[in-house]
């Protein structure tokens, strides 16, 4: 089993629902952020480790530091996250077997998400 841990700084985002106008659809420009900075996050931490998104099966954890007590669903924050590494450590987010802990905390000085990836051969 191949694990990878890594921080992504700043305010995590819940999940967007598209928007729709007459000129078309398109993601909210705070939620496309979130979702690359996620990205930049896990491809820097795989950069010196051997990580395969090949493998069959990944397990996803989060613990999610807010900077206020303001609720977020849980499952619209990890679904920010998920969206952040698809195509980045796994090839398609079927691969997603499991989802180990999630839970969201509060920090008002340093808010982050604290993610954990662990791809089952």
């Amino acid at each position: 089993m191949m694990v990878i841990e890594f921080v992504v700084t700043g305010p995590p985002k819940s999940k967007a629902r598209p928007r729709v106008t007459m000129r078309g659809t398109y993601m909210p420009a705070d939620y496309s952020a979130w979702k690359k900075h996620v990205a930049n996050c896990a491809m820097l931490a795989t950069g010196a480790a051997q990580w395969n998104p090949h493998a069959p099966a990944f397990r996803v954890s989060v613990d999610f530091y807010m900077p206020t007590r303001r609720g977020l669903d849980v499952d619209n924050l990890v679904g920010g996250i998920l969206d952040g590494l698809n195509k980045v450590l796994w090839k398609d987010d079927v691969a997603v077997a499991e989802l180990g802990r999630v839970r969201r905390r509060y920090d008002k000085d340093r808010p982050r998400a604290e993610v954990r990836v662990e791809a089952f051969n």
